[in-house]
């Protein structure tokens, strides 16, 4: 475990410089919509925007993720060839788009509920009808992405909107609004059921059963945590 001392003392260093970049430019979106929010330059209204356009491109590459699922493509976009197994829009690792549309989800939900409430009397617009679709397809890629924690948290937060929404919407609608509202609720519903039961059902499922076999320590991530103890030990043993 001995591989010398790194090129600059007390800098971060990497065994592999190529694969450590790569993973430094992942984040270069993160960093750029960072920026961008914390410059005094962008007005509340320019941030909106920037949050539609997070929220339609995340739904835009769920349609994209739905629709290679559905049609079983081999290939990603069906054009660029992947060495994996399985893969989801843009992702060649399933549990990075489950993190993704599950933030993404939170996101579009954010929007949505602003959208409805927003004015003293309640209203479905064409923005609400927007939002909506953009959350069924999240939802949806969130599912097939079989990533047991985006799974698990996308039904929860899905859940407490929907809770959220009667509770706070129902008495400020009118019947016609009510219906439109349960209306939605059930297609988002029944999108998630038709994927999780159709198109997904081996995949989903599959997950889902090797969940409930898991162990109470891997559940909590106990496991994990003793890695980490004992990384730690190893760098306090020898820091750099």
């Amino acid at each position: 475990w001995i591989y010398g001392d790194p090129p600059v003392a007390r800098l971060p260093s990497a065994f592999t410089r190529g694969e450590a970049f790569e993973m430094l430019t992942w984040f270069l979106p993160a960093w750029l919509i960072g920026l961008a929010l914390r410059s005094p330059w962008p007005t509340a209204k320019h941030v909106y925007l920037l949050w539609m356009l997070m929220a339609g491109n995340a739904g835009a590459l769920a349609l994209v993720g739905i629709a290679q699922f559905v049609s079983g493509a081999t290939k990603m976009f069906w054009i660029y060839p992947i060495d994996a197994q399985r893969f989801l829009a843009s992702f060649g690792y399933l549990n990075h788009a489950g993190a993704f549309f599950e933030l993404a989800l939170c996101l579009a939900g954010g929007l949505l509920l602003r959208e409805m409430f927003i004015r003293p009397v309640f209203q479905m617009r064409f923005k609400t009808l927007l939002y909506m679709a953009i959350l069924v397809a999240l939802l949806g890629a969130a599912m097939l992405s079989v990533s047991k924690v985006a799974m698990a948290s996308c039904v929860l937060v899905t859940a407490a909107m929907i809770v959220y929404l009667f509770r706070n919407g129902w008495t400020h609608a009118t019947p016609a609004e009510r219906v439109n509202i349960g209306a939605a609720c059930a297609g988002v519903l029944l999108f998630a059921l038709f994927l999780i039961l159709g198109p997904g059902n081996d995949s989903v499922m599959g997950e889902v059963e090797a969940f409930t076999r898991m162990k109470p320590s891997k559940i909590l991530g106990s496991e994990r945590l003793l890695l980490c103890r004992a990384a730690i030990q190893v760098w306090q043993t020898a820091p750099w």
